[in-house]
């Protein structure tokens, strides 16, 4: 799980952007939870918090690739990254 603070997106374009990086695509679904299914694998979630943070979740929770992506979420969509679990 990564959590983190955006700066300037919206929920549906913070799902979009780690989408095209992943799976080269903008399918996100919202759920009736309020959350967003990125991609149509239903691997990776994206949970918008009331505090103003994000937690975007992976099924397998494969921390090297979270890392990685954290990295990128960093650099190119100027996010706040908190913690990588």
């Amino acid at each position: 799980m990564i959590r983190f603070k955006a700066r300037r997106w919206t929920p549906k374009e913070l799902a979009e952007r780690p989408c095209r990086v992943i799976y080269g695509t903008e399918r996100v679904w919202q759920k009736e939870t309020g959350c967003r299914q990125i991609g149509s694998a239903n691997d990776w979630r994206l949970h918008p918090k009331e505090d103003g943070m994000y937690l975007l979740y992976h099924r397998y929770g494969d921390i090297a690739r979270l890392r990685h992506l954290a990295d990128v979420l960093a650099q190119f969509f100027d996010v706040e990254i908190v913690s990588i679990d």
